[in-house]
């Protein structure tokens, strides 16, 4: 019996002794990634990557964030189709942050201690951006240059001959100079008002051009001459000149009714016209879910590098000119149109393409002899005889009429004639 505890005692301690002389992981992390993992996040409705290879202590997944801990030696890397809210790094972690064509990435590296980071969506896209290091053996964090324009604010009206303190405030940036422009076309073209100011404000005397579209834009740069930040002046301020305004803004005018009587039964071109004041209504769009990130202002007109100009819809989508007589049958002019880099361009999913406004124009196609009236939503009614024709759009009826290339026919739906 005691040979036989002698035996057992002594392959206990041999086996102990095996695992002494083993190379034991200190720690074994409980979560792997070793392939892209999605990350639904419900409240802004969109999806988070875990990057491969990454590695956690832990990870918790919230409506709007995610919370990941990390312990030394492990490395975590998420991308988001949005900004990141900025988070405390510890002195024993370091991030990277950057931004390409619209996706931010983060990539966490924790060398010593342990530490949590919650990350939380903020709404808005990302923009480019650089990085500063803790120094001393702390942690780095990276984060976005700005720009703000305090003055001049949305609503100032200022006479020609005035002079206007300009201020801005710059952040997170290592900025050398700033250049300052003025636009007096809500930013379709731009006068340089000073190009290479060092201070964090300006004295401008206003000049003599009368506008009620008044914008101002400031640029900085680094000592590399590069441009780390852009800002425009909020909202519009107006000048006033020797000569009137010519660029005023459209009147206000009451909310259109719900459903357009011109689209069946009898047609008045100017009621069809009044009923659909913008391509909005003329679309029946409404605004996307809370949450739902947009890139551009409802209503408004933009446009990249080239020359082609979108519509802004209140769904946060672009929709397309398909050509310059769709564009006038809304618009007088181009003085309204906003120029944004292309990159922010993008960003803004095609949602289609505009038609003509209803009561502007009447249209056919070259291979129809047929003339349509337009009715709101893109509906065509078939003007049946010259007579209906010319009690709609008068004696030069026949001057009234645009051509829509065939490809462009389907954006449009067939209605009930016109006879009467």
């Amino acid at each position: 019996m005691k040979r036989r505890i002698l035996g057992l005692l002594v392959a206990f301690l041999s086996f102990a002794a095996l695992l002494g002389a083993m190379s034991l992981p200190a720690y074994a992390a409980s979560l792997i990634y070793s392939n892209n993992t999605n990350i639904d996040l419900t409240t802004p409705g969109i999806t988070l990557v875990i990057q491969a290879p990454s590695v956690a202590d832990g990870l918790t997944v919230n409506a709007a964030s995610v919370a990941v801990t990390l312990s030394a030696g492990e490395t975590f890397t998420l991308t988001s189709p949005q900004s990141l809210s900025s988070f405390t790094i510890g002195s024993g972690g370091s991030l990277s942050q950057t931004c390409v064509s619209g996706t931010e990435t983060e990539a966490i590296v924790q060398s010593a201690g342990s530490e949590t980071y919650t990350l939380t969506p903020t709404g808005s896209a990302c923009v480019p951006q650089h990085t500063v290091g803790g120094g001393g053996g702390g942690g780095s964090i990276t984060y976005t240059p700005s720009v703000t324009i305090q003055t001049p604010g949305s609503g100032g009206s200022y006479n020609h001959g005035a002079v206007l303190g300009m201020v801005w405030t710059p952040a997170n940036g290592a900025f050398i100079k700033y250049k300052i422009y003025y636009s007096i076309d809500n930013g379709t073209t731009w006068t340089t008002i000073a190009d290479s100011a060092t201070g964090t404000s300006l004295s401008w005397i206003i000049p003599d051009s009368s506008t009620v579209l008044g914008k101002i834009k400031v640029e900085g740069y680094n000592s590399s001459n590069t441009l780390l930040a852009s800002a425009l002046s909020a909202g519009n301020f107006t000048i006033v000149g020797s000569a009137p305004a010519t660029n005023n803004p459209p009147p206000t005018t009451n909310p259109p009714p719900a459903v357009d009587p011109n689209i069946v039964g009898s047609y008045d071109a100017a009621s069809a016209l009044a009923n659909t004041p913008d391509i909005a209504t003329d679309k029946g769009l409404s605004a996307p879910p809370a949450g739902t990130t947009v890139h551009c202002a409802a209503g408004t007109l933009i446009k990249g590098t080239l020359p082609s100009v979108y519509y802004c819809g209140a769904d946060g989508k672009r929709y397309v000119f398909v050509n310059e007589k769709a564009y006038f049958s809304w618009y007088a002019d181009f003085s309204t149109v906003i120029t944004i880099f292309d990159t922010d361009l993008a960003l803004i999913t095609i949602g289609g393409n505009v038609t003509y406004r209803p009561g502007a124009r009447m249209v056919k196609i070259m291979s129809d002899p047929k003339v349509y009236a337009v009715a709101r939503g893109g509906i065509l009614r078939w003007i049946m005889t010259e007579a209906a024709a010319a009690r709609l759009y008068g004696a030069n009826w026949n001057k009234m009429i645009d051509d829509i290339p065939d490809s462009f026919f389907v954006n449009y739906k067939m209605g009930l004639p016109i006879n009467e």
